[in-house]
């Protein structure tokens, strides 16, 4: 009888203690959310004083920040989504399709995936093969393109040889006005925007912006090897300013770590989506 009463008294304690630390963590989470929560409404206020003329790598909202609190470190990370390409503008805008077509080319994606999401999102009549019913709708998520691709491979990466090749997921977005911002494209993403843009002429513009941010779409010109036809084709797709942000929020205190995430979109001065971890 005392070797059971032992035994469960053990137990007992052991559900205690595990359960302590079950409200240790949630309170700290609310803790951390509270503070993410506060910290929001100052990271956008820095964002709308930037000059929004133009927006670059070299910004100050560009640069990761880190600082303490009294509760955990505080990370601040800010990415804007005009770097990337929108699906959902692909027969809006002169040129998206194509470009959209050679990045899948370049990511080594089966071309036939721009077909589904163009019938996904309304913008073709089409079928699809799916489970799902046909959304015929703009993406409210890039994710939702896994409901009629499978390869994980090309969505989320992939190597060949020892080289890693980024997952379609990096380089697209729904939060853009369809145009992409030349000032802080991804190399993949300059590369799909011509068919006269190789790996070089990429490195190029990159490296020319981290000295001199474009002010205007033709400063382009200035990079050697552009030219006034390849300027010219990718016009109605490029701009040199950014309108949505990616807020990246996080807060660390001993083994327990939140993370705020928002989309600021800088036009209208409102925050487009939320999400606390």
């Amino acid at each position: 009888m005392f070797l059971t009463l032992s035994y469960y008294s053990a137990d007992l304690m052991q559900e205690t203690l595990s359960l302590k630390e079950t409200y240790r963590k949630v309170y700290l989470k609310e803790k951390h959310a509270l503070l993410l929560e506060s910290i929001l409404p100052r990271v956008i206020a820095l964002l709308r004083k930037e000059d929004a003329s133009y927006d670059a790598l070299t910004d100050p909202w560009a640069r990761p920040y880190v600082f303490d609190t009294p509760i955990g470190t505080v990370s601040v990370q800010i990415t804007d989504e005009d770097r990337y390409i929108n699906p959902n503008y692909l027969t809006k805008i002169k040129g998206l399709k194509d470009a959209f077509e050679r990045l899948l080319r370049i990511l080594e994606i089966d071309t036939s995936l721009l077909d589904k999401i163009l019938v996904w999102s309304g913008q073709e009549e089409g079928y699809i093969d799916t489970e799902y019913p046909i959304k015929k709708n703009p993406l409210d998520s890039v994710y939702e393109i896994e409901l009629f691709w499978k390869n994980k491979g090309d969505l989320y990466g992939k190597k060949r040889n020892l080289e890693e090749i980024p997952g379609l997921f990096k380089l697209i977005t729904v939060f853009s006005d369809g145009k992409v911002n030349i000032n802080t494209a991804p190399i993949y993403v300059l590369m799909s925007l011509d068919k006269d843009i190789d790996f070089e002429l990429a490195k190029r513009i990159a490296n020319y912006r981290k000295e001199k941010p474009f002010k205007k779409v033709n400063d382009i010109l200035l990079v050697e090897g552009m030219n006034l036809d390849i300027a010219y084709r990718i016009s109605p797709m490029v701009k040199v300013n950014s309108r949505f942000f990616k807020i990246k929020l996080s807060v660390d205190t001993e083994d327990v770590k939140t993370t705020l995430i928002a989309i600021y979109d800088r036009k209208n001065n409102t925050v487009v989506y939320k999400e606390i971890r």
